[in-house]
């Protein structure tokens, strides 16, 4: 087990850094399409071998978030590669699931565990990241550079993230204090797993700073109208606010 772990890792992870320095370069030539069209025909002539599929999870035109850029430039990253020759003489496939639900976040990873994949790269688990995580352990199936949103995925020992967004977050309730006159701070998040917890993370962080926190309000990730949540934070008597919400939210909360 331990000599299919450590292949497996080798080879994931020229996959992986190749996926993501590529995607940061794509679309960095020239516009030669017979050029490209040229090379991929030479390519897919020198290839050994099944391909080497990574999966990408990301939510895609949903009401949480579009992550459509990030798929994008994953798929431009696999093609540049394979111009090149592929990974070690294989195709690199890039195979993607829409982040909808916790249902979906499971089925992606176990149909990846299927495929026998070699990761998953740039993902994001929204709905359930715990019990995804816990599949991919299993499986020895590393998440390289995932944007890591729970608590959970920082102790999961496949997962290696680059963009933590809560840590940034923790911070807000000291400092807005700090950078205002306002005494008593609450917060606002959508009724997500992710959202929930971070919320009680909040909490913890404000009371261990001695800020005056008036609790969180949640809302369903649906919601429009956000009169009655911004009510609710009135009667909180909330000073300022940690906004927590979806970027698709943000233009009616702030309305």
């Amino acid at each position: 087990m331990k000599e299919l772990v450590d292949k497996r890792m080798g080879i994931l992870a020229c996959a992986a850094a190749a996926v993501i320095v590529a995607g940061a370069f794509a679309g960095c030539g020239d516009d030669d399409d017979d050029g490209s069209a040229a090379a991929d025909a030479a390519a897919e002539e020198t290839f050994d071998g099944p391909p080497a599929t990574v999966f990408m999870q990301a939510p895609v035109d949903n009401p949480v978030a579009d992550f459509s850029d990030a798929v994008a430039a994953a798929n431009a990253a696999a093609a540049a590669i394979n111009r090149d020759g592929g990974i070690a003489g294989r195709e690199l496939v890039v195979e993607t699931c829409n982040d909808t639900d916790a249902n979906a976040e499971v089925a992606c990873v176990r149909k990846a565990a299927r495929d026998d994949a070699l990761a998953f790269v740039g993902s994001t688990f929204i709905f359930n990241s715990q019990a995804g995580g816990e599949i991919l352990a299993n499986e020895s199936i590393a998440s390289v550079a995932a944007q890591g949103s729970n608590q959970a995925e920082y102790a999961a020992p496949i997962n290696f993230p680059i963009y933590a967004p809560p840590f940034g977050i923790l911070a807000c309730p000291e400092q807005v204090t700090q950078a205002s006159d306002a005494k008593r701070v609450s917060a606002i998040a959508q009724d997500l797993p992710i959202q929930r917890e971070l919320l009680t993370t909040l909490q913890g962080v404000a009371g261990a700073a001695g800020v005056d926190y008036g609790g969180g309000v949640t809302v369903p990730t649906s919601q429009t109208d956000f009169a009655p949540a911004v009510q609710e934070l009135s009667d909180l008597d909330a000073e300022a606010v940690v906004n927590v919400l979806a970027p698709t939210a943000q233009a009616p909360f702030y309305t």
